[in-house]
């Protein structure tokens, strides 16, 4: 009867000084990276200073150092972008131009109402995102 008053003791020790000496939790693991019109976001969020970085993780769950990541790949982006901007934009004229000239064709051996008889508005388009 006395030894299994002192096991039962015993586990019962064992059991509080776990409760009480237990492990801190970890931190949660950070989630996978979004999509990259969400990380624009945030860089964008960051940029305007309308949050932190530090904010976002912690609100949103990504790490830390892959938010920065994002906004510095936003800040290259758009330097590259306005190195580029002019030979970007003359080349959208020289597309747009070439649309135009297509349609005028259209309109020429079609008719007037080639967008209806070639169901122009419901053509097959490549998405972009």
């Amino acid at each position: 009867m006395g030894d299994l008053f002192f096991i039962s003791v015993f586990v019962f020790v064992i059991w509080l000084a776990s409760l009480i000496f237990k492990s801190p939790k970890e931190p949660p693991k950070p989630k996978d990276d979004p999509d990259k019109k969400t990380q624009e976001k945030f860089a964008v969020q960051v940029l305007k200073k309308n949050s932190t970085p530090e904010e976002i993780a912690e609100k949103e769950g990504y790490d830390i150092e892959h938010i920065k990541q994002w906004v510095q790949d936003y800040i290259d982006y758009a330097v590259k972008y306005s190195f580029d901007a002019k030979k970007i934009n003359a080349h959208i004229d020289r597309l747009t131009d070439d649309i135009a000239f297509l349609k005028g064709i259209c309109r020429k051996y079609i008719g007037d109402d080639w967008e209806e008889k070639t169901d122009y508005q419901n053509r097959t388009r490549k998405k972009y995102k």
